[in-house]
């Protein structure tokens, strides 16, 4: 792999299929570093997103300008906004609306290909955690109880209450896997020395809210341990059943059929390369992208890899010297890859690219 530029003042990015957006210091955007007009609104540079061969711009109020990236072309501009990770390879997107009445949120499917809208719900209440497919909303909007919303219709099919396996709050919903709905519930850490939560992963059928399976432990060094910190960084590839993640000592997987979790240590392989502290944010048809702390250099991350899932082998790693003096490290949630290349975002908001070979 190797390094092909950098680009300076980037206070955030976004990638996905062989496009990059950034903003830099002055709010000016850039797709593939060429520069782009934007909407006359004010831009929430953290919500603009871009999937596919599209490009969303979003309004610190909601308003959504929505472009393709061939020609850099207006598709659309909406006062609704765009629900992240509702976005499909149908050609489909959600929008939400505000209502009049408190929290609540009607529904608007975009089809790109036709350019229309058909709404979905009239008067829905405003939802916590949420994974929408084939007009079905599941959500929680509660601490506890996950529901499976038809929108068109507005009629709840089923709601499971996860307070009767020990759950305290949703924690997150991963997705719908084949026809399973992974669920992360939360609950106390028994020990008062801490204040972590742990996490407790389950199955629900999306048809009937039926629970498949539980798992909160996991085997490590021959002794069940609990689980924490996992579900904030398990990726899955496209089609894929399994979720996998590389978090500290360990290369993750859980398999979102059967509940079966497994933690194997890497340990060997850190130690011999003078890293430890891994944590994983990016996921390609065969390698985990990582970042990781450098034992010589101390401090926060200051290099990142490439983590073969098939041979479990780091097969590349690319440590920055000059962190040393700059006093720069990796941010949260990063490396990022979109087509062949391999973005990392430092603390000094300067922009790394890479080249996967």
């Amino acid at each position: 792999m190797n390094k092909i530029s950098t680009i300076q003042n980037v206070l955030s990015f976004k990638c996905d299929n062989e496009l990059c957006l950034f903003f830099d210091k002055d709010n000016i955007a850039y797709l593939n570093n060429q520069k782009i007009v934007l909407p006359e609104f004010n831009i929430d540079t953290q919500s603009s997103s871009v999937f596919g061969d599209f490009y969303s711009i979003q309004s610190k109020s909601g308003e959504t300008a929505l472009y393709s990236s061939k020609g850099n072309k207006a598709v659309l501009e909406t006062e609704y906004t765009l629900v992240k990770n509702f976005i499909h390879d149908k050609g489909t997107i959600l929008f939400s609306e505000k209502t009049d009445k408190r929290r609540h949120r009607k529904f608007h499917l975009f089809d790109i290909n036709l350019n229309v809208f058909t709404i979905l719900g009239s008067n829905i209440f405003q939802v916590n955690h949420s994974f929408f497919v084939e007009n079905s909303l599941f959500f929680s909007d509660s601490l506890m109880i996950i529901k499976n919303l038809h929108l068109p219709t507005e009629t709840t099919l089923w709601q499971y209450d996860t307070s009767d396996l020990g759950v305290e709050k949703i924690g997150k919903i991963l997705g719908v896997f084949g026809e399973v709905l992974v669920v992360v519930g939360l609950y106390e850490n028994p020990d008062p020395r801490y204040s972590d939560q742990y996490e407790l992963y389950m199955g629900l059928d999306i048809k009937t809210g039926h629970l498949l399976w539980q798992q909160k432990e996991v085997l490590i060094n021959q002794k069940m341990s609990p689980l924490g910190g996992l579900s904030f960084n398990l990726q899955f590839k496209k089609d894929s059943l399994l979720l996998e993640v590389l978090l500290g000592d360990f290369y993750w997987s859980l398999n979102s059929q059967s509940g079966e979790i497994k933690a194997e240590s890497i340990k060997e392989q850190l130690d011999e390369k003078g890293i430890n502290v891994t944590m994983s944010s990016s996921i390609s048809d065969t390698h985990l992208y990582f970042k990781a702390h450098v034992l010589a250099l101390g401090g926060f991350a200051k290099c990142i890899g490439s983590f073969d899932t098939q041979s479990l082998k780091i097969d590349w790693l690319h440590i920055f010297e000059d962190f040393q003096e700059t006093g720069a490290f990796i941010r949260n949630a990063q490396p990022k890859i979109s087509g062949n290349k391999v973005y990392a975002l430092d603390s000094n908001n300067t922009l790394h690219i890479f080249e996967r070979e």
